[in-house]
């Protein structure tokens, strides 16, 4: 009876693991699909979106986008054991339907757009891999660096940059306070002797990993420096950059071996 209790939980163990690889997969032959599209499709088929095509790709932006919150919210389904999930379908579909939308609105836009690409294709294949932790500060980090481009590079509102002005108005907010939550949530949890904070016995920030936690508090007051630094001397961005790069990827190898 115990051999075969044993068995089913490897069999269930094998099937986890399998479904994770085959998410992988996809991941890997969606981020090549999508980079390949914006790097080399001309820009006339992203301006041909524009006009009239730019109400449909909204309309179909806030459809995807309310189907997502109703499914997540009211159906609540186990998508555990599916390969593909509308969690999934939505991370790539919300932020393609804005990029086809706004494409005109952005200055550069193939290549902020193909840079955002990958930057999601990076993003989704830690999800899938790393603990909550890592991939919480993985986005604070990405947003984050999207912020201090920003800062640096700030943009001027004119009759078609609307979006952008918008988009990095609100980036630059979510640049200090992502950190700032983050070191505050740090703190707190490493002064905890269980490293979880509960607000009336929910759960709201948990810090298993003491190490993780000191490394993750260390990136957040480097982050808000950053935003300091580059506010008073945005040419020193690119020093800023590769610092921040270092130390996350520091922090990464940091995750990865306390994972394994």
């Amino acid at each position: 009876m115990k051999q075969k209790n044993k068995k089913q939980q490897n069999d269930v163990s094998v099937s986890a693991e399998d479904i994770q690889l085959y998410r992988l997969y996809l991941l890997f032959g969606i981020s090549i699909v999508g980079f390949s599209a914006f790097h080399f499709l001309p820009k006339k088929f992203f301006y041909a979106f524009q006009g009239v095509g730019t109400w449909i790709m909204t309309v179909l932006l806030l459809f995807v986008l309310g189907a997502f919150i109703y499914i997540r919210l009211y159906i609540k389904p186990d998508e555990s054991k599916k390969i593909v999930t509308s969690s999934g379908i939505a991370y790539f579909a919300i932020p393609v339907l804005y990029m086809l939308a706004f494409y005109g609105h952005f200055v550069n836009a193939g290549l902020k757009f193909q840079i955002a690409f990958a930057i999601l294709s990076v993003y989704s294949i830690i999800y899938n891999i790393y603990k909550p932790n890592f991939r919480n500060l993985t986005a604070i980090v990405l947003v984050t660096l999207a912020g201090l481009y920003y800062i640096a590079n700030p943009v001027e509102f004119l009759s078609y940059r609307w979006m952008e002005f918008i988009f990095a108005a609100v980036i630059k907010v979510l640049a200090v306070a992502l950190p700032s939550v983050s070191l505050i949530l740090s703190v707190a949890a490493l002064t905890h002797k269980d490293g979880i904070i509960r607000v009336r016995r929910h759960v709201l920030y948990e810090m298993r990993d003491k190490y993780v936690g000191i490394a993750s508090l260390v990136l957040s007051v480097v982050l808000l420096a950053a935003v300091a630094v580059l506010f008073f001397a945005p040419s020193l961005f690119v020093y800023v950059i590769i610092t921040v790069a270092a130390l996350y990827v520091g922090t990464g190898i940091l995750c990865t071996v306390r994972m394994l």
